[in-house]
């Protein structure tokens, strides 16, 4: 090895802004992907809870039954999209973390030492302090995703109560009799 290239490699200062950066960068990817959960959910939140109430309200005073059923409707297709919305949030912040343990590890096997001199901070916090930092990243997304689902099942049953008895009969000869005009005589 040259006198050059060992100029170019980075102290272990340096080699720790480095890997520290990349360690923070991905702290702000959980924040900002937890900020953009918290707004969308509580959007759809509202809307679900808005339209439930006005769903409520028109088949209890006048039924209405094709606007209550899009209503319905509605509510089911909410609830779906936060489920699925907070289960990707959950995702995409597990593998975030994930990336700031791959960090934190090739870091140790590089500098062999997470306190290059004795004079740096540990590169993440303490596990506990670290863990405890984490929490509500870990926790949250699943607590949404129960909540969606929730949601989900409660306006899938209104869906299905809501219809009439004999729906799903008119809907299957409604579809045979279009079955049967798509047929080549």
């Amino acid at each position: 090895m040259t006198t050059g290239d060992q100029d170019e490699r980075p102290g272990k200062v340096e080699l720790y802004r480095l890997y520290r950066e990349r360690i923070v960068h991905e702290d702000d990817v959980i924040n900002h992907r937890m900020m953009w959960m918290l707004a969308s959910s509580t959007i759809m939140f509202a809307l679900w809870g808005i339209l439930f109430a006005a769903t409520s309200q028109a088949t209890g005073v006048v039924r209405i039954p094709y606007l209550t059923l899009v209503g319905l409707v509605i509510l089911l297709v909410i609830s779906v999209c936060g489920l699925f919305s907070s289960w990707g949030s959950r995702k995409s912040i597990r593998a975030a973390e994930a990336e700031i343990c791959d960090v934190r590890e090739e870091y140790l096997q590089i500098a062999n030492d997470n306190r290059p001199g004795g004079i740096l901070a540990d590169i993440v916090g303490r596990n506990r302090t670290h863990d405890q930092g984490h929490f509500v990243p870990r926790v949250m997304p699943g607590l949404f995703i129960f909540i969606w689902a929730a949601l989900a099942a409660v306006s899938g049953a209104l869906l299905l109560s809501s219809l009439e008895p004999g729906i799903f009969d008119l809907i299957e000869a409604q579809a045979l009799r279009l079955m049967a005009e798509m047929r080549p005589r």
